[in-house]
């Protein structure tokens, strides 16, 4: 059995506004949820996104804490790249954020199941993560995931980035809505197996 993932509180309420201008939709946003853990490798998501922003006008959204690296990787970088990150924090329901980005960069080195991926997937927003058993998992049922080698070089995760903005967020969102995934699923398979 696995966690459901309920679209509708994804979304929040009806009639919830987005805090991002149309300016903002029109530049490349990726966008990186996790804690300040050495596994999450924020720092590699940063370095990235610094190589993609070398190709094309981009920005960064992080959330969650940083770790020491993450901190030091965006130090690192030049005054006028770092005007392009935005260090959000803690945020209990992110997944509004999930659907105004163009990608969801998922770069942990190991996970369980991970909720940022279902989260984007199920909003239609493409994902570019590491190819762990987790994420390969999710990316068998759900189109919308591209997998890249743990161990891969910044480049093969610029050029996945560049595939997964020609994602289509409609049939990623559909996939979703069939899948093991989806709330309605879950509880159906819950149903079947209380009732067996």
């Amino acid at each position: 059995m696995v966690n459901r993932i309920d679209v509708a509180q994804l979304e929040g309420p009806p009639g919830l506004q987005s805090d991002v201008s149309p300016k903002q939709r029109a530049v490349l946003r990726l966008c990186n949820i996790g804690r300040g853990e050495p596994s999450k490798r924020q720092d590699l998501a940063i370095r990235v996104w610094h190589a993609l922003h070398d190709l094309t006008p981009s920005q960064l959204l992080l959330i969650g804490s940083l770790s020491d690296a993450a901190t030091e990787a965006l130090d690192s970088l030049p005054a006028s790249v770092r005007e392009d990150v935005i260090v959000r924090g803690y945020i209990p329901q992110a997944g509004r954020l999930l659907s105004d980005v163009s990608v969801t960069l998922a770069t942990s080195s190991r996970e369980g199941l991970p909720g940022v991926v279902l989260e984007s997937l199920a909003l239609g927003t493409p994902v570019v993560c590491s190819d762990i058993p987790g994420n390969a998992w999710i990316a068998s049922q759900v189109s919308g995931v591209i997998l890249v080698p743990v161990n891969a070089s910044v480049n093969v995760w610029v050029a996945a980035i560049m595939a997964g903005i020609a994602e289509d967020r409609g049939s990623i969102r559909r996939s979703f809505a069939q899948s093991v995934f989806a709330s309605d699923n879950v509880l159906e398979s819950y149903r079947v197996a209380w009732t067996a």
